[in-house]
């Protein structure tokens, strides 16, 4: 059974080396690691050319989904009807006997889609280890079960062991959500599908990048100008994004909590936009 690995990377290429020097302890050895470089300018070509990786490249504007189905597009042809894919982020690393771990216990759990837990690697704490919807919100959440494999309602990106047979059924990732959200579509399609998934607790990702993310690092100014406000809900690096929060909830979301989701979605919308950026850049 091989495992395609799939990371996408642009303009992290510190990250990315200590992400591939753990991908090149793995005890297990059926491996390919695929790097799909969306036009990276920080060298980072030029180191993957010293690598044992194959190496996909993009112009700028695959973003995170443009990756993975440039990624997913070049592993089928080439894989087999036992093989698998994980799709990892370029900005965690792995232990040696991480990709061993999660084939094995697919395989022993009927070829089961599963994700990992993710813990920070400067603070070493637990950053979730499972992914529910909440009176309709998707959200990462810390569940801290000692079951060998935790519930989940979707599952993100980083660290997820998917066997062939699931692109053959319900196809690529979506271009629908450009960026955040592609993989909570995925992993809801698959389990509409019959797959199931789930959360192991066997094994971990581990997160190398200690700098939040668009949108926290926006919420936490507090008064924003309406040019952070237009980031934090309309660019496609924030996992605020309007368009995707809206989307996911719409189609995902129980019927019972649709309304509630999509109204706490434009609640708060509005709410950031009269407190944060009117009233309080009047003060």
């Amino acid at each position: 059974m091989k495992v395609f690995i799939l990371i996408p990377t642009r303009n992290r290429k510190e990250l990315l080396l200590k992400c591939l020097d753990s991908l090149a302890k793995q005890t297990y050895a059926n491996i390919e690691i695929v790097v799909i470089d969306d036009g990276s300018t920080d060298g980072t070509k030029e180191i993957l050319k010293k690598k044992d990786v194959t190496i996909l490249e993009g112009d700028g504007n695959l973003w995170w989904s443009g990756a993975m189905r440039m990624g997913v597009d070049y592993v089928l042809p080439k894989s087999k009807a036992t093989d698998f894919v994980l799709i990892q982020n370029d900005d965690t690393y792995m232990e040696k006997d991480f990709i061993e771990k999660l084939v094995k216990q697919s395989q022993n759990n009927s070829r089961m889609i599963l994700g990992t837990p993710v813990y920070d690697s400067f603070s070493k704490k637990l950053i979730h280890d499972s992914h529910k919807i909440i009176n309709g919100s998707f959200r990462p959440v810390i569940i801290n079960s000692k079951e060998e494999i935790i519930p989940a309602d979707t599952l993100s990106g980083r660290g997820a062991l998917i066997p062939i047979e699931v692109f053959h059924k319900i196809g690529n990732f979506s271009k629908i959500f450009p960026q955040y959200a592609s993989d909570y579509d995925f992993f809801c399609r698959a389990k509409k599908q019959g797959f199931k998934i789930g959360v192991t607790t066997k094994t971990k990702t581990i997160s190398t990048n200690s700098r939040p993310n668009l949108s926290k690092r926006v919420k936490a100014q507090g008064k924003l100008t309406l040019k952070d406000f237009f980031a934090l809900y309309f660019s496609r690096r924030s996992s605020n994004n309007l368009w995707s929060s809206t989307l996911i909830t719409l189609m995902y979301s129980p019927w019972k909590y649709k309304i509630y989701g999509i109204l706490r979605i434009y609640g708060v919308f509005f709410k950031t936009f009269f407190i944060n950026v009117l009233i309080r850049n009047l003060k």
